[in-house]
């Protein structure tokens, strides 16, 4: 019964949000986001997620199935990034936001794509409350690390929170402390028709609280959903800090988060799964500045890795993950030339993986 009067209040709020926004014609509307330009070299075969290439990378490649170890080399412009913030009234504002990537190609030209990222509604019930519904950064999770990887983050080595349709529910209860609850998909469907996601009904409920001292902000989260394909309680875990906006921890505990839609070890099973990160910036001068950074992640099932005839994998069967950087940079008027060196060393439980990258590039925001 409350499933069913969650699933009911999310599909009314979402239609209220976009009556609201169909009948407001007063719009300003203001266009963000960044450029991007980079060169990636690889020793060694690098994952972006279950792909094997340089789009944004993940993991060090499972060598056991692929056993090229040339090194490799790359050049993107598709982490770049496109974004318009709406205002439609004074209480009622929207945003789109989007940017070039497809993890299936390697280097596209005119073949690349838009991919949405987020898209919602935030309506103002009050100047301390307010509902968005829609799609955007996930509550669960929330901070996020600093690196060039603008795309792979520290994904499946310790950073988990991701993106989610949701209607949510927001409230300043003082000037410091604020707490945010939603109910949303609990996972996507990428199928070309329904499946077992939307037949089950299956959702997620998740709340996060954030309390911002003077110069530390700390943050708690939880997200939890009733899997009915085993009738267990998928569930996660997270505890965060980020202090004078130089350095960010976020760690987390859960089990069956794979199905959850968060970026964890992707593990296709209920595990127990846990990691973090921890990431540190300095500027040494206005002009120039270096990033350091270690994520961790493992999950305890026994997984077995798996090709595919194009060099994709159908399930990593990932154990644990380590990701270490160090990055620098040099300001040059707006633009930003930068270089970020990573070492990712993955264990496939049958076998250890390790790579080396660097990335190169000019980055600028708008």
């Amino acid at each position: 019964m409350f499933i069913t009067f969650a699933r009911r209040a999310f599909a009314l709020g979402v239609i209220i949000c976009c009556y609201i926004s169909a009948t407001h014609a007063k719009k300003a509307w203001k266009l963000y986001g960044f450029v991007k330009a980079s060169a990636t070299y690889a020793d060694n075969p690098i994952n972006t997620f279950n792909n094997i290439n340089l789009v944004a990378p993940t993991s060090a490649t499972n060598q056991n199935l692929y056993s090229s170890n040339n090194d490799r080399s790359d050049l993107q412009i598709e982490q770049s990034r496109l974004g318009l913030k709406g205002s439609l009234s004074s209480k009622v504002t929207t945003l789109i936001e989007g940017d070039f990537i497809d993890f299936s190609k390697s280097s596209p030209t005119t073949q690349t794509r838009p991919r949405l990222r987020r898209l919602f509604l935030d309506l103002e019930l009050s100047s301390k409350t307010k509902i968005r519904a829609g799609q955007d950064w996930d509550n669960f999770s929330p901070l996020r690390p600093k690196t060039y990887d603008i795309i792979g983050l520290y994904f499946n080595g310790g950073n988990t929170g991701f993106m989610r349709k949701a209607l949510s529910l927001s409230h300043d209860f003082s000037e410091n402390f604020n707490s945010t609850l939603s109910i949303g998909q609990a996972n996507k469907n990428t199928a070309l028709g329904n499946n077992s996601l939307e037949e089950d009904h299956f959702l997620s409920y998740s709340s996060s609280f954030t309390y911002q001292l003077e110069k530390l902000l700390l943050t708690t989260s939880l997200i939890y959903a009733n899997d009915p394909s085993y009738n267990k309680a998928d569930y996660g875990l997270s505890f965060g800090m980020k202090f004078k906006k130089n350095l960010t921890l976020e760690m987390y505990y859960g089990k069956g988060l794979s199905n959850l839609n968060v970026l964890d070890l992707p593990t296709g099973s209920y595990s127990e799964s846990y990691g973090g990160y921890l990431t540190y910036t300095k500027d040494l001068t206005p002009k120039i500045g270096i990033t350091l950074g270690q994520g961790f992640a493992y999950q305890g099932s026994n997984t077995v890795s798996s090709l595919n005839s194009d060099k994709s994998f159908s399930n990593l069967g990932l154990d644990t993950n380590w990701i270490s950087r160090v990055s620098g940079f040099y300001k040059i008027e707006e633009i930003q030339l930068y270089s970020e060196v990573s070492h990712f060393y993955s264990d496939y439980g049958n076998t250890t993986s390790q790579a080396n990258t660097i990335e190169t590039g000019l980055l600028t925001y708008f």
